[in-house]
């Protein structure tokens, strides 16, 4: 390997060190933020709430989904019935035609 591909290694270890230095750097800001913001040893635990109150929405949402799902069911069954009824007219409709171009056909013929 040549001078140039040890420079080349060498700005790539630096890059990946300051990157680490960085990281080291955010991850302890991090940790001391996390410490001021829990809450003492007399309160529930910050995670036992958190969880216990994204359940419960969970749970709320669940619920109004099941509902609205119930509502949608009902509706396409409305939408079905109301479509099963229009084809029944149409083809009627349909058969009202061909049996009107029959007679017209018939009635041209001498």
């Amino acid at each position: 390997m040549g001078q140039q591909g040890l420079e080349t290694w060498e700005r790539v270890l630096e890059s990946v060190e300051h990157a680490l230095s960085e990281a080291s750097v955010a991850t302890a800001k991090r940790e001391q933020e996390l410490a001021t913001t829990l809450p003492g040893e007399a309160e529930e635990p910050f995670a036992t709430r958190d969880w216990q109150a994204g359940l419960i929405e969970v749970d709320g949402r669940l619920q109004e989904l099941r509902a609205r799902a119930e509502q949608a069911e009902h509706a396409a069954a409305e939408g079905d019935t109301a479509l099963a009824g229009a084809e029944v007219a149409f083809r009627e409709w349909l058969a009202a035609v061909e049996r009107a171009g029959r007679r017209l056909a018939d009635w041209a013929t001498p």
